[in-house]
């Protein structure tokens, strides 16, 4: 007699449940932290800059740290969100780490990268 798949445990088969939250700081930035979980680990995440337009119509989205590629980094972006530059975090043994590490970087270097994004952007109208 084997299993069927009424006897399996359910949880094993769950889909990963997303958490979604926002990190409102000065000036008008957003950081918008999404990760997935399953089993009680994340399995992925994203973690984004954002600074909505003053018109309300739109916003620019600065860099991102995520697990696209299967490892966690971060995405420097251009003002059409493509991607520039890549960098890998390195020494974290997982991502609930690199999801704290990412928020602490944000929070204290977002006028940082604004002003780097805004000197490309301003550059590529010239």
């Amino acid at each position: 007699m084997g299993a069927t798949p009424k006897k399996l445990k359910r949880w094993k088969h769950r889909a990963p449940k997303l958490n979604r939250h926002k990190i409102f700081l000065n000036d008008g930035f957003v950081i918008v932290v999404e990760y997935w979980f399953k089993e009680g680990q994340v399995t992925r995440f994203a973690t984004v800059l954002i600074r909505p337009h003053d018109d309300g119509d739109g916003s620019d989205e600065i860099c991102r740290y995520d697990t696209a590629h299967d490892y966690a980094h971060l995405d420097i972006l251009d003002h059409n969100r493509k991607v520039i530059k890549k960098m890998a975090i390195v020494g974290l043994p997982s991502y609930e780490r690199a999801i704290s590490y990412a928020i602490s970087d944000l929070k204290a270097n977002y006028q940082k990268y604004w002003e780097d994004y805004s000197a490309r952007k301003n550059k590529t109208r010239e």
